[in-house]
């Protein structure tokens, strides 16, 4: 029985081999390709609460001859991305003309009694973090690798002409990430009621509004 075999395993090893020497005489080829696009992530900007920073109901009686504090608001801004990038925002008061007290970091709360003012508030970023580890808020970048005029762990937003980031706790340069938060703190303050223009007699909203605008750092 392992007579008849061994032979028969020969010839196909010879056949193998021939067929092995017919090949070689060909040149194979083959193409390799690099491909991909280059293109800015999408981001996903929300906030709690949408955004609103309620103070209720407010009795016109705590109006006086002193500004009033209304006290601390906070909500929870998050900016989420499809990729890696560095993020900056500008921002702007949508009610600059009714701040009471003037301040960079001073954002209107409406008009009232026609050219009455009813106040000013301002806006805090602290608690930030880029992908989940604890970061700071930076000031005055322009691209990824440009150095900050502040980085620190809490920071009052200026109304305008300022641009902030998520910055790097060691080499004060906006940092790279995907996932992107940051607490925003409000603190109100109620004008006198001469800087009203009178008394409140009706039922009066507040009116503050700032926008941000995002941007990614390249």
């Amino acid at each position: 029985m392992f007579k008849t075999f061994r032979p028969s395993l020969l010839a196909g090893a010879i056949a193998v081999l021939a067929g092995g020497q017919a090949f070689a005489q060909t040149t194979p080829t083959t193409t390799l390709t690099v491909i991909g696009n280059i293109a800015p992530p999408t981001c996903d900007v929300a906030v709690t609460n949408n955004g609103k920073f309620d103070y209720g109901n407010i009795s016109p009686t705590v109006i006086g001859s002193t500004n009033y504090d209304l006290g601390n608001q906070t909500q929870t801004l998050s900016v989420t991305c499809d990729g890696t990038t560095f993020m900056l925002f500008t921002n702007q008061d949508n009610e600059a003309a009714s701040v009471s007290t003037a301040g960079q970091a001073n954002y209107g709360l409406g008009m009232v009694n026609n050219t009455g003012k009813l106040g000013y508030y301002t806006l805090t970023m602290q608690n930030a973090t880029v992908d989940g580890v604890t970061s700071r808020v930076g000031n005055g970048a322009n691209t990824a690798g440009s150095a900050l005029t502040f980085c620190g762990a809490t920071q009052g937003i200026y109304t305008t002409g300022h641009k902030w980031t998520w910055c790097s706790n060691t080499t004060s340069v906006p940092l790279g990430g995907q996932v992107f938060v940051a607490d925003f703190v409000t603190n109100a303050y109620l004008n006198t009621e001469t800087g009203m223009n009178g008394e409140i007699t009706t039922t009066v909203p507040l009116q503050g509004s700032a926008t941000l605008t995002f941007q990614l750092a390249l």
